[in-house]
């Protein structure tokens, strides 16, 4: 034997670049199979409805057969395309205007004034954001609607049989409801400008000589313009994807929007035609994407708007005066008008047979319907789906948003942008859509999933993956890796660091992100509206389908079923973010 050791072979340049190969690839395992699963989700629903648009024939085979462009002919050619494009911009745009303007009033008074009632006009909110939108929506009717309901009767009651008549069936008030239902989410953005902008630039204008209005319009309005341009963005992507007013208010009056045009297509008794649909849901993505466009572009230079810098200080708060109460008017007025059709369908949820308010139909009030929904088989089935198929999506959700920001965020690489891409790629898709794209993929596809709750699942987890990545990355970037690294050096398995490291960092983020999303499932319809069935329903559908078989009262008892629990649940997020208490530093509620 030698008394030298031998010296190492030389390694080939081939064999050092599969070795540098093998260790990225192990580095990036969690990021590849991330990739692999989002492609596997993302991508296939989003093909299939835009391929589909190209086949010929109405049927439901996407794959086989011709491609041709007779689909976009016959939407166009008769002009309907363009005419429920203009239908949808203006009913978009409309109710953008209408609901940020309001939300700027609210939020200028809740967050810089003295006014009374600022905390309930956050709790409304909450509640809100999970009330289902389709049960706001048929409350707007009771409300609003011709004959027997509850405005028009008033008006009879004070002018008599000659009494001027409302019709919510129709452009001004489909705008105006929407808006209510736009409102929350409009709200939350613009709140915060109001309530971090640096208050010494208006204490130099008010130095200077400028009364309040003068402060208000050239020194307050142009720091909150980004956020109220954001709020017209989003709230106007929110009403080209709306569904559900179009479609209870519309409709009757002969105001069709591209949501409705892809729903009535696939609904027609007569023969669906999955290919105009197709083309409608193409549509509707194109503007959806040039709303996103506009939005990200809005925001791209929001930090020249910046005055929060590290030097302490506290908003203050005007004093209104003699103006106060005027001002709780407007604070007061918004919950109420929010809340109104809430108040109406437990109205009709206690009578058998539908009439408008009044003292003398008390006597008529019974728990019959209450009896019959809560013994009904196929509501509790769909009660029973909407919290599991809920539950079941914010985990998933957060757990996927958790694994891919954590790769875009500690293994940052092209991939890993590139992950975080097709993980945000549903944003452009609106609900309608997808519900009709995953029907597309797995109608004719060997995975046994369609007509089950599975497929509903499926849709809901891509719908929310966005906001699970948001969440998550926001809260991540608030985390340092040294213990992530520690535990790496003291040879923690990746699921380890992620189980015993990562999550109980996280609790707090991804509590509020998996609640956000389970609050969010309540509210669609226009998701499940094709994956739904007789004998597959969730709370939303079920409604829906009770209410076009004209049983009222029972379609409002279920709704009053399902707002309980948005009540516990809003004041339990109420409660825990520290809503409405001066100087909370959770989530800034006042």
């Amino acid at each position: 034997m030698s008394a030298h050791s031998a010296a190492p072979a030389p390694v080939s340049g081939a064999t050092l670049a599969a070795r540098r190969l093998t260790g990225a690839a192990q580095r990036n395992s969690t990021t590849i199979l991330m990739a692999v699963v989002m492609a596997a989700l993302v991508l296939p629903p989003i093909v299939a409805v835009i391929y589909s648009g190209f086949a010929a024939g109405t049927g439901t085979n996407v794959w086989h057969g011709a491609r041709t462009l007779d689909h976009y002919r016959d939407v166009f050619a008769a002009g309907t395309g363009l005419r429920t494009i203009k239908n949808t911009f203006i009913f978009a745009a409309a109710s953008a205007l209408l609901s940020v303007g309001v939300a700027a009033i609210v939020a200028f008074f809740v967050e810089r004034t003295n006014a009374p009632f600022r905390r309930l006009v956050y709790f409304t909110v909450i509640v809100a954001l999970g009330m289902p939108i389709v049960v706001e929506t048929i409350g707007w009717i009771l409300l609003l609607g011709p004959n027997s309901s509850f405005v028009n009767s008033v008006l009879q009651g004070i002018f008599g049989k000659g009494a001027p008549q409302v019709d919510v069936y129709g452009w001004v008030w489909m705008v105006f409801i929407q808006s209510t239902i736009a409102f929350p989410a409009a709200f939350l953005l613009i709140a915060p400008a109001f309530r971090f902008a640096d208050p010494a630039l208006e204490q130099a204008a008010a130095v200077s000589g400028a009364g309040h209005i003068r402060t208000l319009r050239k020194v307050t309005l142009p720091l909150v313009r980004p956020s109220l341009l954001a709020a017209v963005l989003l709230t106007f992507i929110v009403g080209i994807e709306s569904f559900e007013v179009p479609a209870l208010i519309g409709t009757p009056a002969h105001i069709n929007t591209l949501s409705t045009a892809i729903y009535f297509e696939i609904s027609n008794a007569v023969q669906p035609d999955f290919g105009a649909a197709a083309v409608y849901a193409t549509l509707l993505m194109v503007c959806t994407i040039f709303g996103l466009y506009l939005y990200q572009r809005a925001t791209a230079r929001a930090h020249r708007f910046v005055t929060v810098t590290g030097k302490g200080y506290r908003p203050d708060r005007i004093n209104l005066m003699k103006f106060k109460w005027p001002a709780a008017a407007a604070t007061l007025l918004v919950p109420l008008i929010i809340l109104a059709p809430v108040f109406m369908l437990v109205w009709a949820s206690f009578l058998r047979f539908y009439s408008a308010p009044s003292f003398k139909q008390i006597q008529n009030f019974t728990l019959i319907n209450y009896h019959d929904v809560l013994h009904s088989s196929t509501f509790l089935d769909a009660l029973k789906n909407t919290f599991v198929l809920g539950l079941g999506a914010a985990i998933i959700v957060m757990a996927l948003g958790l694994v891919t920001a954590w790769g875009v965020l500690r293994r940052p690489s092209i991939l890993s942008r590139g992950v975080d891409q097709l993980g945000t790629l549903p944003l452009v898709v609106p609900g309608v859509v997808l519900s009709l794209a995953v029907l597309r993929v797995f109608i004719n596809s060997p995975i046994p999933i369609y007509d089950t709750s599975w497929i509903i699942l499926v849709a809901l987890v891509i719908h929310y993956l966005p906001w699970g990545l948001r969440f998550n990355h926001a809260g991540l970037i608030t985390q340092h890796r040294e213990l992530e690294e520690a535990a790496d050096v003291s040879g923690a398995s990746r699921l380890r660091v992620f189980t015993r490291i990562l999550v109980p960092l996280m609790r707090p983020m991804l509590f509020a992100g998996g609640l956000f999303v389970f609050m969010a499932t309540m509210r669609q319809l226009s998701l499940v509206i094709f994956l739904s069935g007789p004998n597959l329903n969730v709370v939303s559908s079920w409604i829906w389908a009770i209410w076009n078989n004209a049983a009222l009262p029972e379609a409002a008892t279920a709704a009053v079923v399902v707002i309980l629990p948005v009540l516990v649940i809003a004041a339990l997020f109420y409660r825990l973010t520290g809503a409405g208490k001066d100087g909370s530093a959770s989530v800034g509620f006042r």
